[in-house]
């Protein structure tokens, strides 16, 4: 808490609060109990304080029974009760726009009180046959848990439905690899658009993340070299001055990858050492000088490139971005150390790398064992 509670030698109890833009407590207080039970309603670092003028919402009669409080209403009421605690904007962006997917999927129009395991789960399941990676389906249940255990200690609820589910596992994924016919299909499919043929061909035969190909500068770039130092947040927009591994790594650009970069990297040459390769444009044309925004790029370029060129997973899902540095590391694993690619890829540690890559087709393993006794 952001509160301080002396006693003072006349026996009563005194109260600080550290954080500016706090209401001035009472001189003393009689016992320290009361004390307490202040600064925990007028404390902003307090999981009970609410801002002035913030509705209570009600709390059922009995456990089980509905309130007419949904789920929606919940996030919003943690929402700004949350923005008055110490955290940086960013984190408050990340928290709206990971709880907004929740509020508009169907637990969203569910009454807080009624919500079980069960309901969490099948949305799980949702998420899952919608093609949603696994991160981004552990963010989501994480701030769900985080707001169902809020609900729970106000008493709207009578227990928090996501304590019992674990956060799954990536695994090895097998089949998740683009076959050289495919990869052609969806180069050729970026049509005209220079720079999403770039961005495929950075992911494909450098193993790059989204998040890294968007931060990309010509300084990130010496002679047949890339050097990874920055990268975009995803549900926030902005540049991080390091990439996931927090730590920057040097990756070799192959010769197949050059024809894609070179027109993009050239006319970012144009404006600057430091300007970015892949940036949003206004209508008119004009260039602007800020990060894409994940999403927008997502749905308006690549989907559509995706479904022109008419390749899914293993026929069940569409294409991921992601899927493509997948492509890239099984690729390069039969071809050298573990070790080594694991540095190029930003691994923290080889059984990351163990876990992220497969060992690819039943004809791709007759290669690998054919090469070795040649």
């Amino acid at each position: 808490m952001g509160a301080r509670i002396d006693l003072l030698r006349s026996g009563r109890w005194r109260v600080r609060l550290t954080l500016p833009g706090t209401p001035k407590p009472p001189d003393t207080f009689e016992y320290e109990y009361e004390a307490r039970d202040w600064a925990d309603l007028n404390d902003p670092a307090s999981p009970n304080y609410r801002p002035a003028g913030l509705p209570q919402p009600p709390k059922p009669v009995e456990p089980g029974q509905p309130t007419g409080w949904q789920l929606r209403d919940h996030i919003a009421d943690w929402l700004i009760r949350h923005e008055a605690h110490d955290v940086t904007k960013g984190t408050m962006k990340g928290y709206t726009y990971e709880l907004g997917f929740v509020a508009d999927s169907v637990l969203g129009e569910m009454d807080v009180a009624l919500i079980t395991s069960t309901h969490v789960e099948r949305w799980i399941g949702e998420m899952k046959r919608a093609g949603i990676p696994v991160p981004t389906r552990n963010r989501r249940l994480k701030r769900l848990r985080q707001v169902m255990t809020d609900a729970a200690r106000m008493g709207l609820t009578k227990a928090d439905p996501t304590a019992g589910i674990k956060f799954q596992t990536a695994g090895i994924r097998e089949g998740v690899r683009l076959t050289k016919a495919e990869q052609a299909a969806l180069l050729a499919a970026c049509g005209g658009d220079t720079e999403l043929r770039a961005m495929v061909a950075l992911a494909l035969y450098c193993g790059l993340r989204w998040s890294e190909v968007a931060a990309l500068t010509p300084a990130c770039f010496d002679g047949g070299l890339i050097v990874v130092r920055q990268a975009v947040e995803k549900s926030t927009g902005e540049l991080r001055k390091y990439p996931k591994g927090k730590r920057p790594r040097v990756v070799p650009v192959p010769n197949i990858a050059l024809p894609y970069i070179g027109a993009v990297l050239a006319a970012a040459r144009l404006r600057g050492h430091h300007a970015l390769l892949f940036t949003p444009k206004h209508k008119s044309g004009k260039i602007l000088e800020k990060p894409l925004a994940y999403n927008n790029w997502r749905a308006r370029r690549f989907a559509p490139a995706v479904t022109r060129a008419g390749i899914t997973m293993n026929g069940e899902r569409p294409v991921l971005f992601h899927d493509l540095r997948h492509t890239y590391g099984s690729t390069i694993v039969g071809k050298m150390d573990v070790a080594e690619v694991a540095r190029l890829m930003g691994h923290s540690a080889t059984i990351v790398t163990a876990r992220y890559l497969h060992a690819g087709t039943d004809e791709h393993r007759a290669e690998l064992v054919a090469a070795a006794f040649a």
